[in-house]
């Protein structure tokens, strides 16, 4: 039996993606049930000892969730992520592009849900370009990306997960009156705001920066001196946060939205 909260939520959105059966002769992976070809069902059957089928006939929806969970949730590590966001993406795309490659990508995307979205489309660009055949697949893709950002807002707003800091005020809520500039009126602003605070919880996790908070620095990130982003591609300030200069500020905030 299957024990994961995020594996049965993010699986359970999954299965809206993948629909049945499908066997378009443009797509590589041939045959299709619940997302799962032919190939990983027979390579599922032969390790587990079982006689081989039909994806078409002989899958069922409670063999493709095993599959699902052992043969990509487990071998990318989705598992190990406490974001389901996270969990989300590098499982999806293991299963929409085999797990060596989502591991992959996921690590050029510094692990990070948002950048891995902008990398996955880059990524099916190439594959349009290699092989031009591949383009009606362009608007699924798009789409695909589209409904992960969707399902990743909706957990926040079911309660399904609450993200650390998620109580405090941002920006982008009335109230606000921290170091940054308040945000007036924007489209999907909850999403904006949840990637704005997606991206600053990386950021502290990771010691990039302090907590926004001036009272509320952890006992890891007391000893920083300010921004420690020396050798990640990301801006290295020497000061702290409360010491940062406007525009430098509406610089920070601008990454995040």
């Amino acid at each position: 039996m299957i024990n994961d909260r995020n594996f049965e939520k993010i699986l359970e959105l999954l299965f809206g993606i993948e629909g049945g059966y499908s066997n378009n002769p443009n797509d590589k992976g041939g045959m299709t049930n619940y997302g799962i070809t032919q190939n990983t069902f027979n390579a599922w059957r032969k390790m587990n000892n079982r006689p081989l089928g039909s994806v078409k006939t002989d899958l069922t929806k409670e063999e493709a969730k095993n599959i699902y969970y052992n043969m990509y949730w487990k071998e990318v590590g989705a598992d190990n992520y406490a974001d389901p966001r996270d969990a989300m993406i590098l499982f999806d795309m293991a299963v929409n592009s085999g797990p060596s490659e989502a591991k992959r990508v996921f690590e050029q995307s510094n692990n990070n849900f948002y950048d891995m979205l902008d990398n996955r489309r880059k990524y099916f660009d190439k594959i349009i370009e290699r092989n031009p055949s591949q383009i009606e697949f362009r608007d699924g893709w798009e789409n695909r990306l589209k409904n992960l950002e969707e399902n990743a807002n909706k957990m926040i707003q079911d309660g399904f997960y609450t993200p650390p800091y998620y109580n405090e005020l941002t920006p982008f809520d009335s109230g606000y009156k921290g170091n940054l500039q308040p945000v007036g009126d924007i489209p999907n602003r909850e999403a904006k705001r949840n990637k704005y605070q997606y991206n600053r919880n990386k950021a502290v996790e990771r010691g990039y920066i302090k907590n926004l908070s001036k009272d509320n620095y952890s006992s890891d990130y007391k000893s920083q001196n300010g921004y420690n982003i020396a050798n990640n591609g990301e801006p290295y300030f020497k000061r702290s946060i409360e010491d940062l200069a406007p525009w430098e500020l509406e610089e920070l905030l601008q990454r995040y939205i």
